[in-house]
């Protein structure tokens, strides 16, 4: 499909922004709401949880999906370079920093 015939279906950049700035204050305030009413977890279900920590981190799961995904972004920056954009560089400015931001900020 060419960009040009679906930019006008296309939410505008600060939209995306915006919305994605609502849910995470809905995520915010379910997490404050989680930590001011701590749930009692079995102790079988502690053990079983401590041994999947174990695993995840025996097996740098983390690490792997990590350098997965800086890979990915680099394949989805190169792509997107490519792609011949009528509108406004901005929006694919955007597009990239936030990109970019899921994938390099620090946990």
């Amino acid at each position: 499909m060419d960009p040009s015939q679906s930019a006008a279906a296309v939410e505008a950049p600060q939209e995306i922004v915006a919305k994605i700035d609502q849910k995470a204050m809905r995520l915010s305030a379910l997490l404050r709401d989680i930590d001011n009413h701590p749930i009692e977890l079995s102790a079988e279900l502690v053990e079983r949880l401590d041994e999947i920590l174990e695993m995840i981190e025996r097996y740098k799961v983390l690490s792997f999906a990590n350098e997965r995904a800086a890979n990915l972004l680099g394949q989805a920056l190169a792509t997107l370079r490519t792609v011949r954009w009528p509108g406004d560089r901005e929006a694919v400015s955007r597009l990239e920093e936030i990109a970019r931001y899921s994938v390099e900020r620090d946990w």
